[in-house]
């Protein structure tokens, strides 16, 4: 099961690192599915849409931020789809 961003912001640097970690994970497993001619076309799509769906979640995160009718940071699709990609992909390996 993934953990999504925690609803209160925390800082910066830890949230970065997190990103970092999990990014460095899900490349380190896509690396290895690729290599050992594993990783599937549905795999290859969603390297691709993933990318585009929190760039979108992201600035529509921003936009309501800056409406004044939230407190979400734009950072959060990107932590949470890190996360999920490297926990989904860590049970595959």
């Amino acid at each position: 099961m993934t953990h999504p961003a925690p609803p209160h912001p925390y800082l910066l640097p830890f949230m970065l690192a997190d990103l970092a970690i999990n990014a460095c994970d899900t490349i380190a497993s896509r690396a290895q599915l690729i290599a050992t001619g594993q990783c599937t076309a549905a795999e290859y799509r969603r390297m691709v849409l993933e990318k585009a769906e929190a760039a979108q979640a992201s600035f529509l995160a921003v936009a309501k931020r800056n409406a004044g009718r939230g407190a979400g940071g734009g950072h959060d699709p990107w932590l949470n789809s890190a996360r999920a990609n490297a926990e989904r992909l860590r049970h595959k390996r």
